[in-house]
């Protein structure tokens, strides 16, 4: 049986049982729901703490909580409270910068390069340390664009997918570079319920 571990802000976590969602996206936003018991209401996680959830020492996991809703426990007046919290992983940071510069004509790493050096790094996002220089492309001006909205052009001009993954490193790559996480197998422990592909 696998081992889960859940910090947020740093601090473990126990998730009400079969709370837990996690909802992953190629180019886009992963996101987590899940609901956390605190018996003496003492606990609220606050808005852009981040959530870090492990499987087998394994992180599924990385982001930041967008919402919090608390309700009493069991949808009565009780002193114990749940914290029903939802949250978007690290690709989420790439929506909070606005870009206003032109990308230097070269390959596509020397301008994810200059997109971390100068909108990612004081988020802690860092360049993956095998990113392929890919494609060589013309110089490109972005005025006042989100990152997501410049990665998606680059992905666009390339054909490549980008992601700031569970630790914070922004990489682009082909598609169908990387190995799904698990399989689904009957009876496997990674999926409760039906799955559903969109």
């Amino acid at each position: 049986m696998a081992t889960y571990v859940i910090t947020i802000g740093g601090s473990t976590k126990v998730f009400q049982s079969e709370s837990l969602s996690i909802s992953a996206t190629a180019n886009g936003v992963d996101t987590l729901s899940g609901e956390v018991y605190s018996a003496n209401a003492s606990y609220r996680p606050a808005l852009d703490d981040e959530i870090i959830v492990t499987e087998d020492a394994v992180r599924i996991f990385g982001g930041t909580i967008t919402g919090v809703t608390e309700v009493g426990f069991g949808g009565v007046g009780l002193t114990a409270i749940v914290n029903r919290i939802s949250a978007s992983d690290f690709n989420g940071i790439a929506l909070r910068r606005y870009v206003n510069e032109t990308l230097a004509a070269g390959t596509l790493k020397s301008m994810l390069t200059t997109l971390v050096a100068n909108y990612l790094t004081s988020y802690g996002v860092t360049l993956h340390a095998s990113q392929a220089n890919g494609a060589t492309l013309a110089a490109a001006t972005f005025e006042y664009r989100r990152v997501d909205e410049v990665l998606n052009d680059l992905a666009a001009a390339t054909g490549w997918v980008w992601e700031i993954d569970y630790s914070k490193v922004l990489r682009m790559k082909a598609p169908g570079a990387d190995a799904a996480p698990f399989d689904c197998i009957e009876n496997d422990g990674n999926a409760i319920g039906d799955i559903e592909i969109e």
